[in-house]
């Protein structure tokens, strides 16, 4: 059998003398022929003496380190490859200082709570009208167990110093972005029940009881629910008219959210009625809980008559 090559020997399986272990080796630069007689197993090159007889093989060993070698050589340029993506992202990483943003939101909450008293109040008041504009819309009216469900404590904690901080402009961009009617509804209950406490006096809570007590539903309630709201200083008049209205518009789309009167009484009427500083709550003032939910409850009921 002659084969004609250039460069290596062809491996031939009916050649006894080269079995399955047998690989193609390097042959002289020059191109001759090569003779391979198969009787002998003999290796000759053009005219020249045979061989040994002993077939021509590159053992397995062999064959292993240089598959060895290749992987390595790719282990390693893999290896170079992540070193530069690793430098790079770190490069990148220092650019950007991705803890800036938590420090951004501890600097918030730290200059939020070293505003006065006064300035809070003001800024929250704002952030409770803006807030109450979001009501304006069915979706927020019409959602079902509004003022009843909980929000996410995470979601009022975040937007909390941006409510208390005097950046308006970014107040107002925060509370228009809210698209959780449970939300607007939990920040503004956290907003009268922490921070402007309506009736938050215990001549206020007073009053509250009192009136409570009086209510039968006959013709004078209008005229003393009236009177109790005059008892109010001018801005705390007007933070009540502003929950209020907001409760008041809910209550009308109560056949969707199943809020009536009673319930926002119960749920977000709270807010106009705060634990009064310094109050201990003995069995009396539990059973005044009842009076004041009533009171609250015809406020809701005859906002437009009262404000009008």
């Amino acid at each position: 059998m002659v084969a004609s090559i250039e460069g290596k020997i062809p491996f031939d399986s009916s050649n006894q003398g080269l079995n399955e272990e047998s690989l193609l080796v390097n042959t002289p630069t020059s191109p001759e022929i090569v003779k391979v007689d198969e009787a002998a197993t003999k290796i000759q090159v053009g005219i020249k003496k045979p061989l040994n007889r002993h077939p021509i093989k590159i053992e397995r060993k062999k064959v292993d380190k240089l598959a060895y070698e290749s992987d390595a050589i790719e282990v390693k340029q893999k290896q170079e490859s992540g070193f530069k993506f690793i430098k790079f992202l770190l490069s990148f990483l220092s650019f950007i200082n991705p803890f800036k943003f938590l420090f951004n939101k501890s600097n918030k909450v730290e200059k939020a709570e070293a505003l006065s008293p006064e300035v809070k109040i003001a800024n929250l008041r704002h952030a409770a009208r803006e807030l109450a504009k979001l009501f304006e819309q069915e979706e927020f009216k019409k959602q079902e167990g509004i003022f009843r469900l909980s929000a996410r404590e995470s979601e009022i904690q975040e937007l909390w110093p941006v409510l208390i901080g005097s950046n308006s402009e970014e107040r107002e961009k925060k509370i228009q972005n809210i698209q959780s009617p449970v939300l607007a509804a939990a920040l503004l209950k956290k907003i009268y029940r922490e921070e402007i406490k309506v009736f938050g006096t215990q001549e206020l809570r007073q009053a509250q009881v009192v009136l409570g007590k009086q209510l039968t539903g006959d013709k004078n309630e209008i005229e003393k629910l009236k009177e109790l709201i005059s008892k109010l200083p001018n801005d705390k008049k007007e933070d009540a008219k502003v929950l209020l209205k907001v409760m008041f518009e809910v209550s009308k789309q109560s056949e969707f959210n199943k809020m009536t009167t009673t319930n926002l009484a119960t749920t977000g009427g709270k807010a106009l009625s705060s634990d009064v500083p310094g109050l201990e709550m003995t069995m009396d003032a539990i059973a005044e809980e009842a009076y004041i939910l009533k009171t609250n409850e015809a406020l809701i009921s005859h906002y437009e008559a009262v404000f009008s």
